[in-house]
């Protein structure tokens, strides 16, 4: 939005039931918030939105839509800053 915020966030792509889960809490978690904040989202905090224990061989399907995002937005505030 023009003050900063994410208006409407949105996923697409095929992904594991973890991961689907995973990005579609994200993409509630990051409505409203500034690119700043969704920059320094901690992993945790998205883990514990999950509200399920993750075993450690399917973390990475967890955080996948984390990181993905992240560096979505980190590319895009780059670009601005060069502009």
């Amino acid at each position: 939005g023009p003050d900063g915020t994410v208006r409407e966030a949105r996923v697409q792509g095929d992904l594991c039931m973890i991961a689907k889960a995973a990005s579609s809490l994200l993409m509630e978690m990051v409505t409203g918030s500034t690119l700043e904040t969704i920059g320094e989202l901690p992993e945790r905090q998205l883990l514990e939105a999950l509200q399920a224990e993750i075993q450690p061989a399917r973390r990475n399907c967890a955080l996948l839509p984390l990181g993905v995002l992240q560096t979505g937005v980190s590319a895009y505030r780059q670009s601005r800053r060069s502009k």
